[in-house]
């Protein structure tokens, strides 16, 4: 994880005001733990595996809009780390717009389906960790 993404995922765990969050990203991990001073730090247990990837699949049936129509770029793309509940992308049906979230936490590995693709019931739309 570089410098720049290492600040992202501090800012979004304070704005967040999450009180421990862990991420995994190509093999490194990273636990951020608030409240606690450098000498009591709780040890990092590293998995022997990693945890299989999660899918979010769709609530309904419609397009998928992985932008708002009035915005320039995605809510999420790979390596985008999400939280509960966060908007991830739309479903649009007559014009109207459905908010996709987040169910779990983690970060997005891959987007398994395009903008503007038809989508069914369950289908699956984003793969992550």
């Amino acid at each position: 994880m570089n410098g720049e993404r290492l600040q992202g995922i501090a800012a979004l765990f304070r704005r967040q005001g999450l009180v421990e969050l862990e991420v995994e990203m190509a093999g490194e991990r990273l636990a951020l733990v608030a409240g606690r001073g450098q000498g009591d730090m709780a040890p990092v247990q590293t998995p022997a595996a990693l945890p299989a990837a999660l899918v979010l699949r769709s609530p309904g049936m419609g397009l998928l809009r992985l932008c708002h129509p009035q915005r320039a770029q995605a809510e999420v793309a790979a390596g985008a780390v999400v939280i509960p509940g966060q908007v991830v992308a739309w479903l649009e049906n007559d014009g109207l717009l459905e908010e996709i979230r987040a169910v779990e936490a983690g970060v997005v590995g891959q987007v398994l389906t395009g903008d503007g693709q038809r989508v069914g019931y369950a289908d699956a739309l984003f793969e992550y960790r």
